[in-house]
């Protein structure tokens, strides 16, 4: 005991303090081992997808998703039970609720009906062919008639279907049930082609006889899914955790893309080079405690000063690489953008060429004049004769939008009777109504006003309306075309009984390219290009477009042109 009759009080607080703070440095110098985590359990779904999510030689989950999520689970204190499985059978079990959890899941509309995602993506990915060594394949239009190997119910290898038929190119497919297997039948020359993601990377890929095409599609955003309607709090967890994780450029999320996405060997702080830094640190903290005692606060306002100096200034460096980068990448989109417009251009006038031929002599040969056919010859000519149609509507279209990018397109405008045009129109689609078992009713007086309007490009309008209105009402409806006066305009309507479109929708319906979703795309076809068309030459006639409709119950398209 200090006798404070012999000692100033002031002094004596002052030794007590001294004594408290190596008491406490003391006691956080000891080691502290936490208690096990015990919470909830998740059976978490893995598959060969090296280096994204694998199962090891040794049979240890290993990959980015990995890293990421055991760092999560720690933080949760959630105990992870991983389940090997097939990609097709981790997507089963996901459905059934026989796991809780599947990592590095693509995210698309249609998927969204059966799972449930998180918001945060953890990587963007896309799909890439492959070819063998001894073939020449450096653009889709090469892969035709060519056999084209896939994942099973691989994202990549769906999407990729509907994407080469709009190229008017025909592959023979096949499916296997891992990545490995794809790559082995490439390497067995009993395929040409093989789809397969961005990403994939096994150790043994450089040992196969392949090589990458420049052919890339359909980039998706990679997430976290859970069985429709459960562990929404897992979702939510696994969100604010890679928010969080994002923000920081130390965080394990930048740490395991560098380790499993970027080349090169991490270096690792060995155990005992920490010890011995924590111990002398101890140390010194001890030999120091009286000296930082009376200068502490200075110290602690320096640092805190010093630390939002050393914040705003990276703050500001970051802000200047970003600009830089985004700036670099605009560059490189607009170069892209006008290489693809000229291909568009160029392969449209190319496809155009033999297609008049194809239609002309289909022709002669259809209405007798190079002789007699049977009536399989003509039901078969007549399918050539209307896919060579659609495909010219299709090339048009793209020579039409070329045109609209460069600002030459022009415009004859005359005194047309829009009764006329409509009779065109379907007479045009006839084959296709009758083909698609479909009824059409005509409301159209014979004596309305005249309009102003260029022909050609009007008809190739009310075209590409009427093929929306056939390809989306199924067998059996019916559709109908009416024209009436309102004012100084005429307006035009085509509705049908098809399966309609949510109104929420409707909005981006005029956009290029746009499609509703992959499933849509897949049973119906088509590229998106119609209504981006007919909404530029109505426009172009002074006019208005716009669309009712409801999910199954049909769709209304409204035309108005001035007169």
């Amino acid at each position: 005991m200090i006798d404070s009759g012999k000692y100033p009080g002031n002094l004596i607080g002052t030794y007590k303090s001294i004594i408290l703070m190596v008491l406490l440095i003391c006691l956080l110098s000891i080691p502290i081992c936490p208690a096990d985590a015990k919470g909830e359990t998740l059976r978490v779904g893995v598959y060969q997808y090296e280096p994204v999510v694998f199962i090891d030689d040794d049979g240890t989950p290993q990959g980015l998703y990995i890293d990421i999520l055991e760092h999560i689970a720690l933080k949760e204190e959630w105990n992870i039970e991983y389940v090997s499985c097939s990609w097709g059978d981790c997507l089963e079990k996901l459905e059934k609720g026989e796991i809780d959890l599947l990592v590095s899941i693509a995210y698309s509309e249609e998927r969204s009906e059966r799972f449930d995602f998180t918001n945060e993506a953890v990587v963007l990915d896309w799909g890439q062919i492959y070819t063998r060594s001894d073939l020449e394949i450096k653009s889709i239009l090469d892969l035709d008639q060519k056999t084209v190997i896939g994942l099973k119910e691989d994202i990549y290898y769906l999407s990729f279907q509907p994407y080469s038929e709009q190229f008017g190119i025909s592959c023979i497919f096949l499916e296997t049930e891992d990545y490995s297997s794809v790559l082995k039948h490439l390497e067995n020359k009993s395929v040409d082609a093989a789809i397969l993601p961005r990403l994939y990377d096994p150790t043994q890929k450089k040992d196969y006889d392949i090589h990458e095409t420049p052919i890339v599609f359909s980039p998706i955003e990679m997430r976290f899914a859970v069985p429709k309607g459960k562990n929404k709090e897992v979702l939510e967890a696994i969100d604010n955790h890679m928010i969080s994780l994002k923000g920081d450029r130390d965080s394990i999320y930048y740490q395991a893309q560098n380790k499993w996405l970027i080349s090169g060997d991490e270096f690792e702080i060995p155990g005992w080079f920490k010890l011995l830094v924590g111990a002398g640190g101890g140390l010194l903290i001890l030999f120091i405690a009286a000296s930082v005692f009376l200068n502490d606060q200075v110290k602690r306002k320096t640092i805190e000063l010093s630390q939002k100096n050393e914040e705003l200034i990276a703050d500001i460096i970051e802000r200047k690489r970003t600009e830089d980068m985004l700036q670099k990448a605009n560059e490189e989109l607009k170069s892209l953008d006008k290489m693809k417009d000229e291909f568009i251009s160029n392969i449209s006038h190319e496809l155009k060429t033999p297609l008049v031929s194809i239609i002309g002599y289909s022709e002669l040969v259809d209405d007798g004049s190079l002789g007699g056919i049977n009536d399989d010859q003509k039901k078969a000519l007549n399918a050539v004769l209307r896919n060579s149609e659609r495909l010219k509507r299709l090339v048009d279209s793209l020579l039409f939008i070329s045109k609209v990018q460069d600002r030459t397109i022009e415009y004859e405008f005359e005194k047309v009777q829009i009764a006329e045009i409509i009779n065109d129109v379907i007479q045009n689609m006839s084959l296709e109504i009758r083909k698609n078992h479909l009824s059409i009713e005509k409301n159209v007086p014979e004596n309305l006003s005249l309009i102003n309007a260029d022909k050609e490009k009007l008809t190739r309008a009310l075209i590409s309306i009427l093929d929306n209105a056939i390809k989306f009402t199924p067998s059996g409806g019916s559709i109908s075309i009416s024209a009436i006066e309102e004012g100084e305009n005429v307006q035009v309507t085509i509705s049908d009984t098809g399966i309609g479109i949510k109104k929420e929708l409707i909005p981006d319906l005029f956009e290029k390219f746009y499609q509703i979703d992959a499933s849509i795309k897949r049973r119906y076809g088509g590229a998106g290009l119609g209504l981006y068309m007919c909404k530029k030459i109505v426009e172009g006639h002074k006019g208005n477009i716009w669309i009712e409709s409801e999910k199954g119950k049909g769709t209304k398209v409204h035309v108005t042109l001035p007169k």
